[in-house]
C-alpha cells in the first residue's frame, strides 16, 4: 500500500481546493502589464493593474457568483467600509456590476502595493457592513509573488 505525501496528494488532484488562487504572475495588456492570479477551476479572476492615474485597481471577476442583481445593488448600499489586505477604504472603493453572467468587482486601492499584500494578516479583500452581504464581495488571494508581480505592474502602467 502507498500512502500519498502532499507533494502528490496535490498533483493528482486528490487535495484540491477549487476557489484557491495560484501565484500572482505578471500578463501583458494592452501597452503596459497586469498582476494577475486564477483559482484553481478557473471560475474566478483577479487582476492588480495601474493606470495612468497611477492608482492601484483590483478586479475581480466572479463566474459563479450567487447573488441576483437586485441583491447586489442592495447589498452595494448598506457597505460601510471595504477591507483589503488589514487596510481600511471608503465603501466608494468598490464598484461592482454584473455583466454576461459575471460579476466584476474593481477595488481602486490608493497607497496600496505588492509590500503591503506580502505583509499583510489576511491576504484579502472584502466589506464591512450587515453579515448577509460579506459573501460575495470577499475573496482571499494569494501572498506568493506578490510583491514582484504587483511591482512590475506598478511600472508598466496599462
Amino acid at each position: 500500500m502507498q500512502f500519498l505525501d502532499d507533494h502528490l496528494l496535490d498533483d493528482l488532484n486528490v487535495k484540491w481546493y477549487p476557489k484557491e488562487f495560484d501565484p500572482w504572475s505578471i500578463e501583458p495588456t494592452g501597452a503596459g502589464v497586469i498582476a494577475i492570479t486564477r483559482s484553481k477551476d478557473r471560475t474566478r479572476t483577479a487582476k492588480f493593474s495601474y493606470f495612468a492615474d497611477g492608482v492601484p485597481r483590483l478586479t475581480i471577476e466572479d463566474k459563479r457568483f450567487d447573488i441576483d442583481v437586485e441583491r447586489l445593488n442592495g447589498a452595494l448600499a448598506v457597505i460601510e467600509k471595504v477591507v483589503a489586505f488589514d487596510l481600511d477604504f471608503p465603501k466608494d472603493a468598490l464598484k461592482a456590476k454584473c455583466c454576461n453572467g459575471i460579476l466584476i468587482l474593481e477595488f481602486t486601492l490608493r497607497g496600496l502595493d505588492g509590500k503591503v499584500i506580502s505583509a499583510s494578516k489576511w491576504p484579502g479583500v472584502g466589506v464591512d457592513g450587515p453579515r448577509y452581504m460579506w459573501g460575495p464581495f470577499t475573496y482571499v488571494l494569494p501572498k506568493q509573488n506578490a510583491e514582484i508581480a504587483i511591482g512590475v505592474a506598478s511600472r508598466n502602467r496599462v
